[in-house]
């Protein structure tokens, strides 16, 4: 699909206009799917996309308003900025004339709406805050309107205060702060739920000075999380799924079955409604956020508030437990901040641990719970938060974190790349009826352990060889053709990682690397050419004594995918990939095939990657200043100087390249006033705007 994105949209275009509303809501929930799974393909076609979302909110029919309010909330922050920032007065304007509508569901999918715009465009909101807040905050302090229409507001002011941040938000702020103590008071779930939403957003947009606000809102938080406990609702049935107790999650509409007798606290089955624990786990999210954005100043407070998360390790339902693995990491990191290290530990000298005795104790004390939770935890949610959680810590505190435990680290990752924790097994036991969602929550969990592969790889560096030992068995079936496309290209994202990481001390796993990842350059699926490409590149450019061996496949099949026309994103890093083998082996490539310096200079403008501009602009500068003698010609010379003027007009590279651009140029006239006549030249050939796109950079 692809590269049928035209086709779809001419599809969505002739369905806009039916006449039966039926119709107009699916399109609303297509263009919603198609913009989420086709990004970035579809940002050609975001302008459309926001006329059908302007003219579906307008329409007629209830529903298909409601499913037009999906349709920026699936594209709001995730596509063109700048397209959507130009609709947005538009756009509010029709939003707000749904949140007069008589009907509840409308009304509560237009105000989530508002505060999805508010997110998407960003600071460019301000100019819009003071139309849309005063409404908002008289929504919430309504008792006579609805319960979810006021969680609705609560949640719409704090994404909007988060959009704008404190300078603007400042006027509303206290007022924002009273009307949410008391909606907190009402003990009404669902609006207590947003309501600790808001605080966390707004504990975002003040940070250390929440603080005195924060206080004052501990006591509620407390209450929701400690609400519904097991010793709370009866000591001989505790209310955990390892206890025996069957838990019955009612949501909202639900009727209650009238044969089942087991709807009393102390029977064998317990009701509770989905309100309930969405709040409770909201409450863990609050402080959460509180210990990630105040940091030190909530030390005196860090005992109790670990001890009113830690329990919730264990508690039934899932979204409570995720939040309690993301609380203690930010928790744990308080210590961190108050007793930040002298100086940083590295792996390769030191031998004394540099952290204080009470950081490396609340660590060590996490890890083992970390470790032990992955194990048993029959959530696959939990278990990548745990990850995530692992590779936010290292990433902070760097490898000293793990280094009295990184043997348990390596057990867990091992038990996870082969996928034998409960969470995983369970899911292997009911394979057969495996459904999307499934599929996609085993995703977000191997995805997560890869990244804290990647991310402890390049924490340890060279020391963390002994551990790609013991992980590489597990990892390398990731990368069998037999395996899903999105295991290979994992596996190969994470190949190229561990060996940035490990640098030549990646010698000994050439042999059985990079063979495997120049196979996958030749991959049906376009991705996985694109990581394919980037892991060859990152492999031979760390060994390149050792990867010459290689060469004679690597380099024409490299050659072969820079010209590839499906995946753009694998020509670039084809491009990029070579690049980076000739900067640290140039006179072994070159002199072999000298052409592969027109295939750089061709491959401006870039395609799709265009972090890739670094790379390839870093060796064509270095060819420039250090084989002078490969640009004698003519020719060659003024190829180089349009792909100097392409990448000056390319909006899509940074002006820190740009700036090395400009530099080298500035350089080479100098030293030959010849080549400014050649710029000159090309610049008249050029269309309209890229003189002065060249002139921003270059003076001469």
């Amino acid at each position: 699909m692809l590269n049928s994105v035209d086709e779809v949209m001419q599809m969505v275009d002739l369905c806009v206009q039916d006449g039966d509303p039926q119709v107009r809501q699916a399109v609303c929930i297509a263009v919603s799917d198609f913009a989420a799974a086709l990004i970035p393909n579809i940002n050609a076609h975001y302008d459309t996309i926001l006329q059908y979302t302007v003219r579906f909110i307008e329409d007629p029919n209830e529903k298909v308003q409601e499913k037009a309010c999906f349709i920026l909330e699936t594209t709001a922050d995730s596509l063109n900025q700048q397209a959507l920032i130009n609709k947005c007065p538009d756009l509010l304007a029709k939003l707000s004339a749904l949140v007069g509508s008589a009907q509840q569901t409308t009304k509560d999918v237009a105000i989530s709406a508002v505060g999805t715009l508010a997110a998407g465009v960003g600071e460019s909101f301000r100019a819009h805050a003071p139309q849309v807040l005063p409404g908002l905050l008289g929504f919430m302090e309504k008792q006579e309107e609805q319960v979810s229409t006021r969680a609705r507001a609560a949640e719409a002011v704090g994404v909007i205060a988060n959009s704008i941040g404190r300078d603007s938000f400042n006027q509303y702020a206290e007022r924002t702060f009273d009307i949410s103590l008391k909606c907190v008071e009402e003990e009404e779930y669902e609006l207590s739920e947003h309501v600790f939403g808001l605080w966390a957003n707004l504990s975002e947009v003040y940070g250390q000075d929440w603080l005195p606000h924060s206080q004052k809102t501990l006591k509620a938080i407390h209450h929701a999380i400690t609400a519904f406990n097991p010793e709370e609702i009866d000591s001989g049935n505790p209310f955990s799924t390892k206890a025996g107790c069957e838990v019955l999650i009612q949501d909202d509409g639900d009727e209650e079955d009238e044969d089942d007798d087991g709807d009393g606290i102390g029977d064998t089955h317990l009701r509770i409604h989905r309100t309930v624990l969405e709040m409770k786990a909201a409450a863990t999210h609050c402080i959460a956020a509180y210990a990630k954005n105040m940091r030190e100043a909530l030390y005196d407070q860090l005992q109790d508030l670990a001890m009113l998360i830690q329990p919730l390790l264990q508690y039934f339902f899932e979204d409570v437990r995720v939040n309690a693995v993301v609380g203690l990491k930010y928790l744990s990191l308080i210590t961190y901040y108050k007793f930040q290290p002298e100086h940083e530990f590295d792996p390769k000298t030191d031998t004394d641990d540099t952290l204080h005795k009470s950081t490396r104790d609340t660590l060590n004390l996490l890890f083992t719970q970390y470790f032990a939770l992955a194990f048993e935890d029959d959530s696959k949610e939990v278990v990548a938060a745990i990850c995530e959680s692992i590779t936010d810590i290292t990433k902070t505190v760097g490898p000293v974190a793990l280094w009295e435990l990184q043997d348990k680290w390596v057990e867990m990752t091992a038990c996870l790349l082969q996928k034998q924790s409960c969470s995983q097994l369970e899911a292997s036991d009911d394979e057969g009826d495996e459904d999307e969602d499934e599929h996609d929550h085993d995703q977000i969990l191997i995805d997560s352990v890869a990244e804290m592969v990647d991310m402890v790889a390049k924490a340890f560096g060279s020391v963390f060889a002994k551990h790609w030992q013991s992980l590489f068995p597990h990892v390398e079936p990731y990368l069998s053709e037999s395996r899903p496309p999105s295991d290979q290209y994992m596996a190969l994202a994470t190949y190229a990682e561990v060996a940035e990481a490990l640098g030549d001390t990646i010698t000994t796993f050439i042999p059985k690397m990079l063979p495997k990842a120049t196979k996958r350059l030749k991959s049906a699926h376009g991705n996985i050419r694109s990581n394919a490409a980037y892991c060859v590149g990152a492999l031979c450019c760390q060994v390149p004594l050792s990867a010459r061996q290689y060469y004679a496949q690597i380099v024409p099949t490299l050659v072969q995918l820079a010209g590839d026309k499906e995946a753009l994103n694998a020509a670039d890093n084809a491009v990029a990939a070579l690049a980076r083998m000739i900067l640290v082996d140039h006179e072994v490539l070159l002199k072999e095939a000298p052409q592969l310096v027109d295939l750089l200079v061709g491959s401006m403008p870039l395609k799709a990657d265009y972090l890739e501009y670094e790379r390839i602009w870093k060796t064509i500068i270095f060819l420039l200043q250090n084989a002078a003698p490969l640009f004698a010609e003519e020719q060659r010379m003024k190829k180089v100087m349009e792909a100097f003027v392409h990448t000056f007009f390319a909006k899509e590279a940074a002006d820190e390249v740009k700036n090395g651009c400009a530099s080298c140029l500035q350089s080479l006239i100098g030293q030959n006033q010849g080549l400014k006549t050649l710029l000159s030249s090309v610049l008249q050939a050029a269309p309209p705007g890229y003189s002065e796109a060249v002139k921003k950079f270059v003076f001469w």
